[in-house]
């Protein structure tokens, strides 16, 4: 199979056409995608493959499959539980979300004990950098 040119870039990423009606969106390094994913039209509507790790890339995501589809998403397919793949679901509140019973266990068990922790952990983290910046300094 031949991948097409490039057919959109984007902040978080690179949409290439690998098939008729089907696109990779390729993470861009250091853009918070993290993942990558990918859509397909359906001719009806787009499915589009995990959402990256970011509301920011998702939305993004969601964007660009749109426009160069025509097409309103109708559903959202999540791979695996990990959050480089499922961070963005935010995004496509309104479409239907489908992954495996084990997958959606795992997200439920899993999340929200690490989004507790990023939380709780913010004032660790700003002490950690001014300490280490201090000591930097002298």
């Amino acid at each position: 199979m031949t991948v097409s040119k490039v057919k959109e870039t984007t902040k978080h990423f690179t949409v290439y056409l690998v098939a008729d009606g089907v696109y990779a969106a390729i993470a861009n390094q250091g853009t918070g995608a993290m993942a990558n994913a990918g859509f397909v039209d359906t001719g009806e509507s787009v499915v589009v493959f995990d959402s990256m790790n970011t509301q920011q890339a998702a939305a993004e995501l969601r964007q660009v499959a749109t426009v160069l589809t025509g097409k309103p998403i109708s559903h959202l397919i999540n791979s695996h539980w990990h959050g480089d793949h499922v961070r963005g679901n935010q995004a496509f509140r309104d479409v239907d979300i489908v992954a495996s019973n084990q997958t959606r266990e795992l997200m439920q068990e899993i999340h929200p004990a690490r989004i507790a922790k990023q939380q709780t952990g913010i004032q660790e983290f700003k002490d950690y950098v001014l300490h280490s910046k201090q000591n930097a300094g002298s």
